[in-house]
């Protein structure tokens, strides 16, 4: 959304319905509501949701680089940079600690706010592109959200927890 091409940006967001469509069917005998395993029950609900809106607001950023008309630019900047690739590192170690492959116990990183530290309309930004950089960062925000309420339900530390 910077402005470089990358190819479709759908198609990642298309596999990732899929595999959650696939996960919701493999969790199916777990969250039905005749389930002795309530706490389990509990567990899985609350992980189908936060994966299900971290994946509606995914589709979101790539309907957004879709159409994202040609002279739109998305204000980036070294924070907005350093957040995008603190968000990967989470999702990296989440991925690892569920995936079983142990992890080395180190918190996920927590975040200030995305939106509340970069200026949206600085540099004499025109509206289109302050108005195209509030809705990634808007997304971005909550799929960073999602990702530490992920690593809380499954009891993994995350920096700046209370």
């Amino acid at each position: 959304m910077g402005g470089e091409p990358v190819g479709d940006p759908l198609a990642p967001a298309r596999a990732l319905d899929s595999a959650l469509d696939s996960l919701r069917l493999a969790a199916q005998p777990l969250i039905t509501p005749i389930s002795p395993l309530r706490s389990r029950r509990r567990t899985a609900l609350a992980v189908l949701g936060l994966l299900e809106t971290a994946a509606l607001h995914t589709r979101s950023l790539a309907g957004t680089a879709e159409l994202m008309p040609t002279g739109i630019r998305i204000g980036t900047g070294p924070y907005l940079v350093d957040e995008a690739d603190r968000i990967d590192r989470n999702l990296a170690a989440l991925i690892v600690q569920v995936a079983g492959r142990g992890g080395d116990g180190t918190p996920l990183e927590g975040g200030s706010g995305i939106p509340a530290h970069i200026s949206v309309g600085a540099g004499g930004a025109r509206a289109e592109d302050a108005h195209a950089t509030r809705r990634v960062l808007r997304h971005l925000r909550r799929v960073d959200e999602n990702i530490h309420g992920l690593a809380r339900t499954l009891d993994m530390s995350v920096c700046n927890d209370p």
